[in-house]
């Protein structure tokens, strides 16, 4: 026996096979979300980190995604931290991490958000494998990129001034328009060959001076300044200056935490996917994964505008992508999507093995002499003899005189017949 899908089945198989036809012959959009080292945004998009993290898995590393400073993530030996904002370490994270780093020998590469996109990168490679009526477009993109790249983050009013952020380690500052830093020079510039010509930001970091930038705000919403009780000595070495004189690369020690050390970038544009695919940037890139430490374990970190969370291994994660669908109060309505889903799975269910032999019908049933009856009189296709035979059966069994099945005819000889009789 089998089980007809019915117009409800069919529609349901219609619209997933329309659904898979239009995922597969749609353009794909360029991805760009910054910062991802996991998931489809970290490993489509060309502003993610996802190859500098293979990076820390080829030379040996086991690498984890990290998405709040807790008791788990105490165990670590390495972090890589990329925030999404124009901010630095709240007092809170650099607490953590200030103890974090006192616990063992361990190594923080921050990199400070200095370049926003590399849209206007792959517009300005794809150019030269564009077809000649395509340029033009892609021209239009790549400026459409550098205006949108040149746009001051989160939409905020640009400041005629520099805009610095501290948070006693350092002094980070963010001016309104991006620059190129080259001509590199400092002990990374002698280590690594070939170094980058060249270095795309709007970010330079220098050492925190407690008299003018105490006060520096150390998060987005300038709630928290430096700890002006107990500031902390931490001494920074340039590794990396521009011929402007500006630190691009710094490692910062402390008498906190001698056997630690902390990196920092004032741009990663050098360590995103799309830059990778330079072989210049990825000799750059293996040499921050060499002064990383020994391999061990190490967590890649991205933050948004509220910075890092500090918190217990109980609190809830950070959900990203998909994952939200697990979080509430999006979670209440995938448990009846998911149930509605059970039922839709259960209701199209096909029969599998032999099918079952159903009990013949019972031959006392005068309903079933009905149905022979009248599917011969459908065979034979004559509505006037179906109708003749059902009208005398009406008048001859059932005695009936009128009625919707009762023909004239029937009804004028049914008379003469008792006329006649004796």
């Amino acid at each position: 026996m089998r089980r007809s899908w019915g117009p409800w089945g069919l529609l349901v198989l219609v619209a997933i096979v329309y659904a898979i036809y239009v995922m597969l012959s749609s353009p794909h959009k360029l991805t760009t979300p910054y910062g991802y080292s996991y998931s489809h945004q970290g490993t489509k998009s060309i502003n993610g980190v996802a190859a500098f993290r293979k990076m820390y898995d080829l030379r040996g590393w086991e690498s984890r995604t990290l998405k709040r400073l807790s008791r788990s993530a105490g165990r670590l030996d390495a972090i890589v931290w990329f925030p999404d904002a124009d901010q630095v370490p709240s007092m809170e994270a650099t607490r953590w991490l200030d103890q974090w780093l006192a616990e063992a020998p361990r190594t923080l590469v921050y990199v400070v958000r200095g370049l926003q996109s590399t849209e206007s990168r792959y517009w300005q490679q794809a150019l030269s494998d564009a077809a000649p009526d395509q340029r033009l477009e892609y021209r239009r993109r790549q400026v459409r990129a550098l205006t949108t790249a040149a746009e001051p983050t989160f939409g905020t009013v640009a400041a005629p001034a520099v805009t610095s952020y501290s948070n006693g380690w350092f002094t980070a500052d963010f001016h309104p328009h991006y620059t190129t830093a080259k001509d590199f020079s400092g002990p990374w510039a002698d280590q690594i060959d070939p170094l980058p010509q060249r270095l795309t930001t709007r970010a330079t970091i220098r050492p925190f001076d407690i008299d003018t930038d105490s006060q520096f705000s150390t998060g987005t919403f300038r709630s928290e300044t430096v700890d002006e009780d107990d500031p902390p000595s931490v001494e920074l070495e340039p590794l990396l200056r521009s011929a402007d004189d500006d630190i691009v690369a710094a490692r910062l020690t402390s008498e906190m935490w001698p056997d630690s050390q902390v990196l920092v970038l004032c741009s990663g544009e050098c360590l995103m996917n799309l830059p990778l695919s330079d072989s210049v940037n990825r000799v750059f890139a293996d040499h921050l994964v060499q002064v990383s430490g020994s391999p061990g374990e190490i967590g890649f970190l991205r933050t948004d505008l509220m910075g890092a969370r500090v918190g217990s291994d109980s609190d809830d994660d950070l959900a990203a992508g998909m994952e939200l669908l697990t979080q509430w109060p999006l979670s209440m309505t995938t448990m009846h999507v998911v149930l509605l889903g059970f039922v839709a799975i259960l209701a199209l269910l096909p029969i599998f093995g032999r099918p079952r032999r159903l009990p013949p019908p019972p031959t006392g049933d005068f309903g079933e002499h009905v149905a022979a009856v009248a599917e011969l009189l459908q065979r034979s296709g004559d509505t006037d003899y179906a109708r003749q035979r059902i009208s005398e059966y009406f008048v001859q069994v059932r005695g009936e005189e009128s009625g919707p099945w009762v023909l004239p005819s029937a009804s004028t000889a049914n008379e003469k017949l008792k006329g006649e009789a004796p």
